[in-house]
């Protein structure tokens, strides 16, 4: 595909193609553009193509439903072919990692809409402990593939990993401890809760030193919480001085808070 004509269907896919699109349209246009991901990614310097990233913009535009990911597996037509494209697609994960480099972008954007079906979820995460590495060791790219993870751990493997790890387990609780974007702190808190459903790892998920319960209770404290003397003793040193405290600003994400009481039930159980 030429750069105009991949410039032209990017036109025509944002526009967001109804959803009742005639299928035989939309799964010729996914035949064509993993023909030609496929074949980009096997050329060098593969963070540098224009056409490439457009390619790449095109396929997360179509796979916008889970109808559309139906599709675009029918497309593939073989498993061979499904793994090839799943292949390249991880090839320029793990391989273009320059500091906002927009094709790596548009790449986590194209595998956020498909890992959240388990169609997808299950063919990309076969190279599961890679992919936990290399998340955890992009500093500079940890937000940006945070959804990924999130999907990830919807995979009782990538959970278990994760808990497993002091390392690892340790940076999410801690980045949450520290974060203020509601944004990222609703998909680091999904991840929390995710691994709070490995019953295995809960006394190890809920001991102090860990300061898990601390950083949930953390965005739940308000100015005019009430608790009294004996109970406020049990509770972790800092949300001693949180609870009730005038400064206090409880968070104002209901979506934020519901995710923390799950995560603090299930672990509870």
């Amino acid at each position: 595909m030429t750069l105009t004509q991949l410039k032209a269907l990017l036109h025509v896919t944002a526009a967001k193609l109804d959803e009742n699109e005639d299928d035989e349209f939309v799964i010729y246009h996914f035949r064509r553009l993993v023909d030609f991901i496929i074949s980009s990614t096997r050329t060098s310097a593969i963070s540098s193509n224009e056409s490439l990233n457009i390619g790449i913009q095109c396929l997360t535009n179509l796979c916008c439903s889970p109808h559309r990911n139906k599709l675009l597996i029918e497309a593939l037509g073989s498993d061979d072919m499904r793994d090839r494209f799943v292949a390249s697609l991880e090839c320029i994960l793990l391989q273009t990692t320059t500091d906002y480099d927009q094709l790596r972008k548009s790449t986590i954007s194209l595998l956020c809409n498909l890992t959240r079906d388990s169609l997808w979820s299950t063919r990309f995460f076969h190279d599961r402990d890679n992919l936990v590495n290399v998340i955890f060791s992009c500093e500079n790219s940890f937000n940006d593939l945070l959804p990924i993870l999130l999907n990830m751990t919807s995979d009782a493997y990538v959970r278990r990993r994760i808990c497993a790890s002091e390392k690892l387990r340790q940076n999410v609780i801690e980045r949450f401890a520290t974060e203020h974007d509601p944004k990222r702190l609703i998909l680091l808190s999904g991840v929390i809760k995710n691994c709070c459903f490995e019953d295995d790892y809960h006394m190890i998920l809920l001991d102090p030193s860990s300061k898990l319960i601390e950083a949930l209770l953390a965005p739940l404290c308000g100015p005019e919480d009430y608790v009294d003397e004996e109970d406020r003793q049990m509770l972790p040193k800092r949300i001693q001085t949180m609870v009730g405290n005038p400064s206090t600003v409880r968070s104002d994400s209901n979506e934020l808070k519901v995710t923390i009481c799950q995560a603090l039930l299930q672990a509870s159980i």
